[in-house]
């Protein structure tokens, strides 16, 4: 949504450019065709799962008193932290009402992202395994009632586009909004993921705990005057009431973990549906093309869980935030020596242990065995005591720790994999 804005614009660069690139010699994907069936698919997402489970009794939750109480209900019960909340005041989305007077509050954990306006509709976004992200938005009332979510068709038109590899992705944005949250500038290079430097990031959001010089776009509205654009000054809160919201805070760790997710998401997805096109019923064998493009996606998703693009971080770290990181923390796998993917370090890097929890996502363990054989050997080639080029930016003693966490917490690791 991300922004992930869930009316988006995506453009691509990095890992995610360079398996585009590798499978732009194929003819071009379409999602919603054979073998894909992107509208047809049974939906598998956390989202969806959750409401077959429970839509029977949410006519019955009683009422809430306010419509900030019915959306803590809401989260509460998807398992969205609210310490995750991101205040995005730029109008990149399906509703209009977004913009310096009224943000978008975000929300997310490890599949399932909402946004969120006051007097609005709830936006969400789900990673299915199957398919990849899927999009809906339902109403929420102040008593507290949901309506029937409808998926929608609209957020593909820029969510999975000639742009995006006619693949189905999330976004992230940084423009400069003026004072309706139109964009007057576009700050980031393309590319969404954790390797886009962060002075490029974080335009039309708002950051409540982060130095100017840190986050240079973040909390800035642009005014146009003789053709010139002007630059000043927009803190939350400034043009809003914050108790509007469930926090007055909109903080930098799930800004800088919400971008690494949606990078890891948007690469899986290109290599689920390559894989899922190579394979379909009456192919031929691999040709020295098919498995170059392969072995290319192996490498880009390799390199992306092991951090190996990482955009630096500022010379004094990033702030700690106590709420979200104990929420973030909740869910982490710990080896035998209380080590996890979710370790967070905050000085130099986002993590102490530089390997991607979204290999426990169900988007990850869907993977067909084409391309996820070729990203488990990547993954060991880069972690061997003689690395592999994907793996010279991490320590000897970094390395052989993550070899160890993977072997005790990766319940689909190959059976070869030796810690």
């Amino acid at each position: 949504m991300f922004h992930v804005s869930l009316r988006p614009l995506f453009w691509l660069c990095g890992p995610l450019a360079a398996a585009m690139t590798a499978a732009s010699a194929a003819p071009p994907l379409r999602y919603e065709d054979a073998p894909h069936h992107y509208w047809e698919s049974p939906l598998q997402d956390a989202f969806s799962r959750w409401w077959r489970e429970n839509s029977s009794t949410v006519d019955s939750w009683p009422p809430a008193a306010s419509e900030q109480e019915a959306l803590r209900r809401v989260l509460a019960a998807l398992k969205l932290p609210e310490s995750s909340q991101m205040l995005v005041f730029s109008a990149t989305s399906l509703q209009r009402t977004i913009g310096p007077h009224r943000p978008r509050a975000l929300y997310f954990n490890d599949e399932i992202y909402l946004g969120w306006v006051p007097g609005g509709r709830l936006e969400i976004a789900a990673d299915d395994p199957v398919v990849g992200p899927v999009f809906f938005i339902l109403s929420l009332t102040q008593s507290g009632r949901l309506g029937e979510p409808d998926r929608q068709t609209r957020c593909l038109n820029c969510h999975g586009n000639a742009d995006t590899g006619n693949l189905p992705a999330l976004l992230a944005t940084s423009v400069l909004p003026d004072e309706d949250g139109g964009s007057l500038e576009t700050f980031r290079p393309p590319g969404t993921g954790h390797h886009v430097p962060l002075a490029s990031r974080f335009g039309g959001w708002h950051l409540s705990d982060t130095p100017a010089a840190a986050a240079p776009r973040a909390n800035r509205i642009g005014q146009s005057a003789e053709g010139r654009t002007n630059t000043i000054i927009n803190l939350p809160g400034n043009r809003f009431p914050l108790e509007k919201y469930l926090r007055p805070t909109s903080t930098l760790l799930p800004q800088l973990i919400h971008e690494h997710q949606l990078g890891a998401v948007n690469l899986m997805t290109a290599a689920l549906y390559r894989a899922r096109e190579i394979q379909k019923p009456g192919n031929p064998p691999l040709t020295t093309t098919e498995e170059s493009e392969l072995n290319t996606h192996a490498t880009n998703l390799a390199r992306y869980f092991l951090f190996a693009d990482e955009a630096t971080l500022p010379p004094d770290g990033i702030p700690h935030d106590p709420a979200y990181a104990r929420d973030f923390t909740a869910n982490r796998r710990p080896d035998a020596q209380g080590r996890s993917l979710k370790d967070l370090d905050l000085r130099t890097r986002l993590f102490t242990h530089r390997g991607s929890y979204m290999l426990y996502t169900p988007l990850w363990k869907n993977l067909p065995a084409i391309i996820k054989d070729r990203v488990w050997r990547a993954l060991s080639n880069a972690l061997q005591d003689t690395p592999s080029p994907d793996g010279t930016h991490l320590a000897p003693t970094e390395r052989r720790a993550l070899r160890e966490i993977i072997h005790t917490t990766c319940d689909d690791r190959p059976e070869w994999w030796q810690p």
